[in-house]
């Protein structure tokens, strides 16, 4: 018996050292991994933490997801209930219902307006939590925000066609731009000072987007132009300037209304994703091309051509470089080069793919994944 416990004892100790072994050597491979990632950057510090903490897939249950978008260093969520702030890993930070039937969202850094085309009411949201809610006497048609927490509204007006107003991150109305043409889009500079505004207007049957540029201390606009022929889907900053893109062109202009690159677009627009909705260095298109489907990159600079796929894409995200391209049943990955670097097979079928760095997301009406390449 003696003997035995003995034994016994002996046993222990040597499993509880080699246990103690192994918890010691984790740590250590910790705290490697951390160091080695402080000399690298505080980058690869996230992605470490991303990989031991990671909520995704991130469900919704009982409400459809409208939108799901990078907003700073944190995601925002809207579904048709409410919207929720969300962080690298997926872990919800905060939520509160929103009202709207259809709810649309502007983004730009940590601020983003919330509000409802056909609608008459928006939530204005600064640094992940909302600052305040305002009731407008006229409808709603499209909105933005800027980094600065001023923002724009577009509005149907009795009098002329359509208004832009631009109120202060208190909610003061300071500047006031009456169209007689159809406002559609607006985009804001960073600081809030500036503006630049795309409308459509219909001559002898067919419709030109005229493109407007606004400085808020002046009355008069600093620049005016027509793109003939062409119907605007996206007006975006970049840096210096502005981006247009449209049904058939994509243009570069800087902020005296210059233009500095024109690009005609052949084939018809799949879909479109920008680089950055702050600052859209690249516009991207997905295109059917010599018998493939491509994605096309557009700079002020020059136009670049991913490698083809075979299956047909419902929608493509750019970030830092890279280029991804969702299908029905794939999502794939495409270098800086334009190199197709990665193939994804999805678990379920998704509506959209949203682009952080070198990792996508895909987003279906009641969940986001992490795609696993």
């Amino acid at each position: 018996m003696g003997k035995n416990y003995t034994q016994d004892v002996g046993q222990y100790r040597k499993t509880r050292n080699r246990k103690t072994l192994i918890r010691r050597c984790a740590v250590l491979a910790v705290l490697i991994a951390v160091s080695v990632a402080i000399a690298l950057g505080s980058d690869l510090i996230s992605d470490i933490y991303r990989l031991v903490d990671s909520k995704f897939p991130i469900t919704f249950v009982g409400e459809r997801l409208q939108n799901f978008a990078r907003s700073g260093n944190s995601f925002i969520a809207v579904s048709d209930r409410q919207y929720m702030i969300y962080s690298d890993s997926g872990e919800r930070i905060s939520a509160a219902p929103h009202g709207f039937a259809t709810p649309l969202i502007s983004l730009s850094g940590e601020n983003a307006v919330l509000y409802e085309a056909g609608g008459s009411n928006i939530t204005l949201i600064e640094n992940r939590k909302e600052k305040f809610q305002k009731t407008l006497t006229e409808t709603i048609v499209s909105a933005d925000v800027s980094n600065s927490g001023t923002f724009g509204i577009i509005v149907k007006d009795e009098r002329y066609l359509s208004a832009f107003t631009v109120y202060d991150k208190g909610g003061n109305e300071k500047f006031r731009y009456s169209c007689a043409d159809q406002l559609i889009s607006v985009k804001l500079a960073h600081d809030g000072k500036k503006a630049v505004l795309a409308a459509l207007r219909s001559q002898e049957g067919i419709l030109h987007t005229v493109v407007t540029g606004l400085n808020f201390s002046k009355e008069d606009p600093t620049f005016e132009f027509t793109v003939e022929n062409s119907i605007c889907l996206g007006l975006y900053k970049t840096n210096g300037g502005w981006s247009l893109l449209c049904d058939n062109k994509i243009l570069f202009f800087d902020d005296s209304g210059t233009l500095l690159k024109e690009y005609e677009l052949a084939e018809k627009t799949l879909a479109w994703a920008v680089s950055d909705a702050n600052n859209a260095k690249t516009i991207a298109v997905a295109v059917w091309r010599q018998g493939a489907y491509r994605i096309v990159r557009y700079s002020k600079d020059e136009e670049a051509e991913c490698s083809a796929f075979s299956d047909e894409p419902k929608a493509i995200a750019i970030a830092d470089g890279f280029s991804y391209a969702l299908t029905d049943s794939n999502v794939y990955m495409f270098d800086k080069d334009g190199k197709e670097k990665n193939k994804a097979a999805l678990e379920e079928q998704a509506n959209a793919v949203v682009a952080v760095k070198n990792s996508a997301y895909a987003v279906s009406d009641y969940k986001v994944s992490k795609v696993k390449f």
